[in-house]
């Protein structure tokens, strides 16, 4: 990933952490964001993938299908879904590919 940065994280908003409500007790803790890795800002790359996983995230909702169901439909484990959803993973070496999600 390149080192220019381009947008504010979504996640943190540019703050570079979160305030999460923590277990047991409920107490509030602030963790440094795991998606721009405490910088605040993404790179426009970065950016691309969150808005693939999106798109992915709004049509697998639009053919009421949860998580769960689409993984199994396409073949690959729940949590790399939700990676891909989230932007954690690079759009162009998911395998399946979004397109291949869709079928």
């Amino acid at each position: 990933m390149s080192n220019i940065r381009e947008h504010l994280c979504p996640d943190c908003n540019g703050a570079g952490e979160n305030t999460v409500i923590a277990c047991p007790g409920g107490r509030l803790m602030t963790l440094k964001c795991q998606f721009c890795e405490a910088t605040g800002f993404i790179t426009a790359e970065r950016h691309s993938w969150r808005a693939a996983g999106q798109e992915h995230r709004r049509e697998r909702l639009a053919r009421d299908e949860n998580m769960h169901e689409c993984s199994k439909r396409i073949g690959v484990l729940a949590s790399e879904v939700s990676r891909f959803e989230r932007g954690l993973i690079d759009p162009q070496k998911w395998r399946p590919t979004p397109e291949d999600a869709d079928k």
